[in-house]
C-alpha cells in the first residue's frame, strides 16, 4: 500500500536576469529559514531551477497547477 499523500507547497519566482547567483542562494537560504521557523518539524527541501523563461511562464505553471486544492487545517 502506498504511503498517504502529504501536503506541500511550491514557490516560483521569475527573477531579473541581472540576479547574482550568490543573491539566488542567498534568497533560498532566507526562504528556507523562514520555512523552518514557520512551519516547526516540518521536512524542508531547497531547490533551484534555472532555466529560460518568457512572458509567459506564471500562464504555463498555472496551467500545471489545476489539481491542486487546498486543504483543510481541521481533521
Amino acid at each position: 500500500m502506498p504511503p498517504p499523500p502529504r501536503a506541500g507547497f511550491v514557490l516560483y519566482v521569475s527573477v531579473p536576469e541581472s540576479t547574482t547567483a550568490t543573491a539566488l542562494a542567498d534568497v533560498a537560504a532566507t526562504l528556507h529559514e523562514l520555512a523552518v521557523d514557520a512551519l516547526p518539524g516540518a521536512e524542508t527541501v531547497t531547490a533551484l531551477s534555472l532555466v529560460p523563461g518568457g512572458s509567459d511562464d506564471v500562464r504555463r505553471i498555472g496551467e500545471r497547477l489545476t489539481d491542486l486544492r487546498l486543504i483543510s487545517g481541521q481533521q
